[in-house]
């Protein structure tokens, strides 16, 4: 019985052994072992004893099964002490050495969830995003390829890139790409002043690093770097990275700290600077910079020569048409009421790629002034009304508001509400759709629900972005350019409201959104605002 019990003791100590050196037959190659292991970090330390507590327990029970399974299977009588005791320490040494590796790394992947601290292997990340930079067709595509890749990597909450346009040696903001977080996050605006001050910097800014120097140097003349160090903390931003092509300043890509709060590593560091080239490089090889400002360029230039002979067309169909006019052959009539439809969709197109256009180049101009959203929703009822009807769609309109004057741009805000309800009544078969006014603080919302086909939570994030359409056997038939919810947001952004939407795939939509009210005593003036 003695014997058993250092025999034990023999073979678990040679089981362990085995265990270290499979393990550690790569060690990371670093000096400092308080710095590879981060002996001082706490969450790391409850990881592993986590982790390790129960392997051990598991190579324990293990052991146990095998040994006891042996026993019962060859009996307890007429064996020998070779087949007793030594074949089941050797398959129980066999099992755990082999079924270490596999079992750690599954359990700190469960962890890792929970502690938002996990490790990446630097190859296997480049590799994955040179796949899918390989198939990008656009400079928006390839940078949200790259915060992607970084954001799963490092663990970080969102991801935000400012496309700058350098003009006359001015860097101005284009766009901006965003994944992770909404874009009322960012509350302060990107002035051309912090985009010449990122420009002429050409390094990595470290927030607590630049508020640091602030500090220190309270009598520091660098206006920009103060604006800096708050435009980073208004968007809870930890560092900035300037992004340059050929000594051009292509834009700013900022990240927050890592959700586990620990600080960036040497590692992390090598991973951006490696993914930072390997973007770069794709952009620069297949011209995304220039092929994206040539497209923003052509359907400009195309759109506005398109609008003149659109509304040419329009103009004169709607004149035809007009019975006061003249008097049309009922079946001449059957085909210039499509053509007139169809020269309405036409111009309607030409206009959203306008405004689409005008986004880009930062030029949405939003003209406020104080009018009647009641009077407003009404107009935009009216003018579907007919549409509604072929579909054997009802529109219900309750306006549940004391003063429904807001300040906003009436034009622009005809524009949502247009493209909010006939979104609804494209993706409705049967039912009503309910327009809705409402207070909220120091704000009116108005609602648009419908009780269509809705989408799936997979749709969500990519709601509002530009084309994007959800892909269903329900909508494959129904036409649209995925242009309306994206010209929505920001002209509702720029008017100081908020667009949100509640949804069920099978069940609805609702979409709303907020706008300012009139307060008695608001100036008048019309104000004038732009991206």
């Amino acid at each position: 019985m003695l014997w058993n019990n250092y025999l034990f003791i023999i073979v678990f100590l040679f089981t362990a052994i085995l265990v270290l050196l499979v393990y550690f037959k790569n060690p990371r190659k670093k000096s400092n072992p308080i710095i590879a292991h981060q002996l001082f970090n706490i969450r790391i330390i409850t990881k592993k004893i986590f982790i390790y507590s129960i392997l051990l327990a598991l190579a324990l029970t293990v052991y146990v099964a095998i040994v006891l399974g042996f026993t019962i299977f060859i009996g307890a009588e007429n064996r020998s002490f070779y087949l007793r005791d030594f074949i089941p320490n050797i398959v129980a040494t066999i099992a755990i050495a082999f079924g270490f590796e596999p079992i750690r790394r599954k359990l700190e992947k469960i962890t890792d969830k929970f502690s938002f601290v996990g490790q990446y292997d630097l190859g296997e990340v480049t590799r994955q995003l040179g796949v899918s930079l390989a198939s990008s067709t656009s400079l928006s595509e390839a940078l949200r390829s790259m915060m992607e890749a970084l954001i799963k990597a490092m663990r970080l909450e969102f991801s935000i890139f400012f496309i700058l346009n350098n003009e006359q040696n001015e860097a101005k903001n284009n766009r901006i790409e965003v994944i992770g977080a909404p874009k009322e996050k960012l509350v302060e605006p990107f002035s051309e002043k912090l985009a010449t001050y990122f420009k002429a910097l050409q390094e990595p800014i470290i927030r607590e690093e630049l508020e640091r120097d602030i500090r220190e140097n309270k009598k520091i003349k660098e206006v920009a770097k103060g604006k800096a160090a708050i435009f980073m903390r208004s968007i809870s931003v930890a560092m900035a990275l300037p992004v340059f092509i050929k000594g051009k300043l292509i834009g700013i890509m900022m990240m927050p700290e890592k959700k586990s709060g620990d600080v960036f590593s040497a590692q992390d560091w090598r991973l951006v600077s490696i993914v930072l080239l390997q973007t770069v490089s794709i952009i620069e090889r297949k011209h995304l910079c220039e092929e994206d400002q040539m497209k923003s360029e052509f359907v400009s230039i195309a759109s506005h020569e398109l609008l003149t002979p659109t509304a040419v067309i329009e103009g004169y169909l709607s004149m035809i048409l007009d019975e006061n006019f003249v008097k049309v052959d009922p079946v001449v009539q059957k085909y210039l009421t499509r053509a007139y439809a169809s020269s309405q969709r036409l111009s309607r197109l030409v206009k959203d790629l306008l405004n689409v256009s005008s986004i880009e180049s930062g030029k949405l101009t939003i003209i406020s002034k104080r009018f009647n959203l009641k009077e407003l929703v009404k107009s935009v009822q009216e003018e579907v009304q007919l549409k509604a009807l072929e579909k054997n769609l009802k529109i219900k309109f309750v306006a549940n508001v004391k003063d429904p004057n807001v300040w906003a741009d009436p034009e622009r805000i005809h524009q949502v509400v247009y493209n909010l309800v006939s979104n609804a009544i494209k993706y409705s078969k049967t039912g009503t759709i309910k327009i809705e006014l409402s207070e909220e603080n120091e704000f009116i919302k108005t609602s648009v629900r419908d009780f269509g086909i809705g989408m799936s939570k997979k749709d969500l994030p990519h709601l509002f972005e530009k084309f994007f359409r959800a892909q269903t056997p329900e909508t494959t038939d129904i036409q649209g350019t995925g242009l309306g919810l994206y010209i929505s947001k920001n002209i509702i952004d720029l008017s100081g409201g908020k667009i949100n939407v509640k949804t069920k795939y099978g069940k609805g939509s609702v979409f709303s959104f907020t706008l300012p009210k009139d307060k008695p005593g608001d100036d008048t003036k019309m104000m004038q605002t732009k991206i």
